[in-house]
């Protein structure tokens, strides 16, 4: 007995709906993708760092509780702390700018006068 397949029209919807594309059979892992690749896509840098042994497995420790690998737990926490570094530099420099602003006010245009 032959095998009979319902054609399914090609759109949008039905690759939304996963009727198509989605079989096992059509799918392989593209030789193109390479690590190298995928970091120039996402804009990652690989670099080394030495680090305390002890550092690293707790880092690891705690990657695992939250599902995560130790490297993207620390891309996490370097996120943080440039952010954080980021708000208190311009929150200083703010305050410097207020600063300034109240002891040296803004005098007002001499008027001409003839």
């Amino acid at each position: 007995m032959a095998k009979s397949t319902k054609k399914i029209q090609s759109s949008d919807k039905a690759w939304d709906k996963g009727e198509l594309g989605c079989d096992e059979q059509f799918a392989r892992v593209s030789k193109a993708i390479t690590q190298k690749n995928v970091d120039i896509a996402i804009g990652l840098k690989p670099i080394s760092i030495r680090l305390q042994e002890s550092m690293v497995d707790d880092l690891k420790v705690i990657a695992e509780i939250h599902g995560l690998g130790y490297q993207p737990l620390m891309r996490q926490i370097l996120n943080r702390f440039i952010d954080s570094e980021k708000k208190k530099i311009i929150r200083e420099y703010l305050a410097e700018q207020q600063k300034q602003a109240i002891e040296e006010p803004e005098l007002p245009p001499m008027s001409k006068t003839a």
